[in-house]
């Protein structure tokens, strides 16, 4: 949701800086100056920009072309994170694939896609070591019934996840 953020705040900046009688005028530092959102929200055109953001999405398989949810595992040990974050993943992709193979439903035939787990962008954040598993579902049931079964078959599994936690987020706006 970068391009969509951008746009935001751009045509936010621009739209405080033209408030006063005299006008105003707004200057973007950027690497990237043609990019859609940048040339959109420098015309206060949310009609371009959404045209191209929506292609973009549905040709990915983003929101709110599908559901997506993040798992993130941390803990203060970083070898514990890494065990704990492979072993959900483990339990989640259990549940999508059985005893082999993927479920039926979704592109390439599974239910709910699972990537990960890989170390979240920003990997140590206050004193912890935080991984990250994506899910990725066309609706909302396969993608709960994945994490619910997934956690529950974890909870099961596991016999020391003291000092770790586990937290999903549904279709999470960024992904730090």
């Amino acid at each position: 949701r970068a391009a969509e953020r951008t746009f935001q705040m751009v045509t936010q900046v621009a739209g405080r800086a033209g408030r006063g009688p005299l006008g105003g005028e707004v200057i973007v530092q950027t690497f990237n100056p043609d990019h859609y959102s940048i040339q959109a929200a420098s015309q206060h055109d949310y009609c371009a920009f959404y045209d191209r953001e929506i292609r973009y999405r549905e040709e990915l398989g983003y929101p709110p072309f599908c559901h997506l949810a993040n798992i993130w595992v941390s803990a203060e040990d970083e070898e514990k994170a890494k065990r704990v974050a492979e072993e959900v993943a483990r339990c989640l992709m259990a549940d999508t694939r059985g005893d082999e193979g993927f479920a039926k439903g979704f592109a390439g035939g599974e239910r709910c896609m699972i990537s990960g787990p890989v170390p979240a962008p920003l990997y140590e954040l206050r004193n912890r070591y935080r991984w990250l598993i994506l899910l990725k579902a066309p609706d909302w049931p396969p993608l709960c019934e994945t994490i619910n079964r997934g956690l529950a078959r974890m909870r099961k599994a596991t016999t020391s996840v003291a000092d770790v936690r586990i937290s999903v987020d549904v279709d999470p706006l960024d992904m730090l």
